[in-house]
């Protein structure tokens, strides 16, 4: 019972406090960094490799090897079989590999194909006073920042006395010591970096057209207010603006001048608020789309599809959102001060007409 009423009493005091915002934003952030610390340890190891070239180590001529990437834009533009010595310090031999790929999942998988003459060239290489150096695969792939390896699926061609040369499957810390890049390492988790630029990929066209969409249809509506700030300062004559005034209020009514005073400030509360919204809205949204538009142009896929189309095309959608964002705000700034013109002519108008 004693810890029922301690429970009750905290509560209570929470919700005296108000703090239930708060203690909702602790349990989501500790929810969120378990999940980053712990999640790991479930999912299935990969390997990403900075650069856009690697080689990893085989045990003999290869026949066949399948690359399992998650990375959805890599592109292959060359694989090479290459025969290293046995410090991999010089290159002693390499032939082009047979290339195929297809898309599997969210990656891409490729086929390496040693032809028979490669494999008959690199034995002849093989042979004499090169016995017993190192065979290696070389990928070149379109530069990108880096390639996430799953596995790698090997199966050979002959065996030439130096063993080890059954079908493999190569994956995890087996492929990091295989691979010749000491940049590479193991990663369980995808990078936020990367799921926010995919996401900034996939949603800026058309998203980005939606909100240049809404800045146009808030720059006319600016205008029009604009329009009608300028005509009720310069174009409507005193005597009618006194009219239109004293007829809000009948003669007789008591502290008639306080009650017109007190709807001139109202209205132009009102819309005091909403023009202070688009000036402070128009440019942030400009300036928002204008990121999301170069993230977009700068997307590791642009490079690797050698799209320039995509690359101008989102350059230029991040000019005209900021251009718009730059509009919105100037006419928002312009329409208040027209209207704040407004509002005092009309407290002006007031003091004499009721006086």
């Amino acid at each position: 019972m004693e810890l029922v009423r301690m429970v009750k009493t905290v509560f209570a005091r929470i919700n005296d406090r108000r703090m239930w915002p708060f203690l909702a934003f602790v349990a989501s952030t500790a929810i969120v960094i378990a999940g980053w610390l712990c999640l790991p340890a479930l999912l299935h190891p990969y390997v990403r490799v900075p650069g856009a070239i690697f080689s990893f180590s085989v045990p003999c001529i290869p026949e066949n090897v399948q690359v399992e990437t998650i990375t959805p834009y890599a592109v292959l533009t060359r694989a090479k079989l290459m025969l290293q010595d046995r410090r991999k310090t010089s290159l002693l031999a390499q032939y082009d590999l047979d290339i195929a790929s297809k898309r599997a999942g969210g990656g891409i998988n490729f086929t390496l194909i040693a032809s028979p003459n490669v494999k008959k060239q690199m034995s002849d290489a093989m042979s004499g006073p090169n016995a017993g150096s190192q065979l290696a695969v070389s990928m070149e792939f379109t530069k990108i920042p880096a390639i996430d390896l799953v596995s790698v699926d090997a199966s050979y061609a002959i065996d030439l006395g130096m063993g080890g040369c059954r079908p493999e499957n190569i994956s995890a810390e087996t492929l990091m010591k295989r691979l010749d890049d000491p940049r590479a390492r193991t990663m369980r988790y995808a990078l936020i970096q990367d799921k926010l630029s995919d996401f900034i990929l996939n949603a800026n066209e058309i998203g980005g057209n939606i909100v240049l969409a809404g800045l146009v249809l808030m720059f006319l509506w600016l205008t029009v207010l604009f329009v009608e700030g300028v005509r009720r300062v310069y174009l409507l004559s005193d005597s009618r603006l006194r009219a239109d005034l004293l007829a809000l209020v009948p003669a007789a009514t008591e502290g008639r001048k306080q009650l017109l005073a007190n709807m001139v400030s109202a209205q132009y509360s009102s819309v005091f608020r909403r023009l202070a919204f688009a000036r402070v809205f128009g440019p942030a949204t400009g300036f928002l789309l204008t990121v999301s538009s170069l993230v977009a142009a700068l997307h590791p896929s642009a490079a690797a599809a050698q799209d320039t189309f995509r690359f101008v095309s989102s350059l230029q959608l991040a000019l005209v959102a900021t251009f718009m964002g730059l509009v919105v705000r100037i006419m928002a700034e312009l329409a208040l001060r027209f209207h704040r013109d407004d509002a005092e002519r009309k407290l002006q108008a007031i003091e004499l007409s009721c006086s």
